[in-house]
């Protein structure tokens, strides 16, 4: 049987914290309409260096499609990717014949361990099983 003042004591806990989290929120209110003028001009100023940014990025971009360069003044940089666009059996079927160490053979984790929880599969064999004890949202008393 759990003890009555161990439910009691962790209840009682838990309203405190409940007094302390509505305190930190009337606290963070206040702050927020005290601080609003800075936090105006934060937002601004996050908004127009981001604007700056792209512009940044727009020129270097410029300058790179003129002369072909990918180290631009002010460390800013050019980087190029490809990106491929093939059918995935066709890769395989290909990589098969001609880069075999390419092709992963893998098992669905999930699909297979929910299969053979319920189902005797030779090699396999129940480890461990974990029981856990659950808390309602609200503990009664």
């Amino acid at each position: 049987m759990i003890p009555t003042d161990k439910l009691q004591e962790y209840k009682d806990l838990e309203n405190s914290l409940g007094n302390e989290l509505s305190k930190l929120t009337r606290l963070k209110l206040a702050f927020n309409t005290e601080n609003q003028e800075l936090m105006d001009s934060i937002h601004d100023n996050q908004a127009n260096l981001e604007d700056m940014k792209n512009g940044l990025k727009e020129l270097a971009l410029s300058e790179f499609n003129l002369t072909g360069e990918k180290k631009l003044a002010g460390g800013l940089g050019i980087r190029e990717s490809v990106k491929l666009d093939y059918e995935a059996n066709e890769a395989v079927a290909w990589c098969k014949i001609n880069m075999p160490v390419a092709v992963i053979q893998s098992v669905d984790r999930k699909q297979f361990e929910a299969y053979a929880k319920d189902n005797d599969i030779d090699g396999v064999v129940v480890k461990t099983k974990t029981v856990t004890a659950t808390f309602p949202k609200e503990l009664i008393i």
